[in-house]
């Protein structure tokens, strides 16, 4: 089965993200402000991002058993990154998003998500989908 990857939606593009986006996730993932709902630390450096991205190179979709980040591009401007992992069985999957704090509250991560979810479930034969909330804030 072809990946749908790059896969469109009414605003964006999700597309596997490759270790020549490290600079760019850094940058919004070194915001203070971004990391403190996250599960990583702030100084968060493009060497970082590119051990993260080192094994996605030769990929174009999404695989059991790994995870995968998927830029999140709005008129070609990389603005996040949705994320999952699918356990080997395929049968059930985590996802994550992160958002430029530039590009929050205008439905670009929830709009990722769904179509996301849509392809692990439609295609891929996902059952359940889980994700974790992580608040730093207090």
């Amino acid at each position: 089965m072809p990946s749908p990857y790059p896969l469109r939606t009414d605003r964006l593009v999700l597309r596997v993200m490759r270790t020549a986006d490290a600079a760019a996730l850094a940058a919004y993932r070194n915001d203070p402000e971004v990391a403190n709902c996250q599960s990583w630390n702030v100084p968060y450096t493009e060497q970082d991002a590119l051990g993260m991205l080192a094994d996605q190179d030769d990929r174009d979709d999404v695989a059991p058993g790994e995870w995968t980040q998927l830029a999140v591009e709005r008129d070609g401007e990389l603005i996040g990154d949705v994320c999952t992992h699918i356990d080997k069985t395929g049968g059930v999957a985590e996802i994550g998003f992160t958002l430029a704090r530039t590009d929050q509250g205008q439905g670009y991560a929830s709009e990722a998500a769904w179509a996301l979810v849509s392809d692990l479930v439609q295609r891929m034969g996902v059952s359940r989908v889980r994700g974790e909330w992580t608040d730093n804030m207090t």
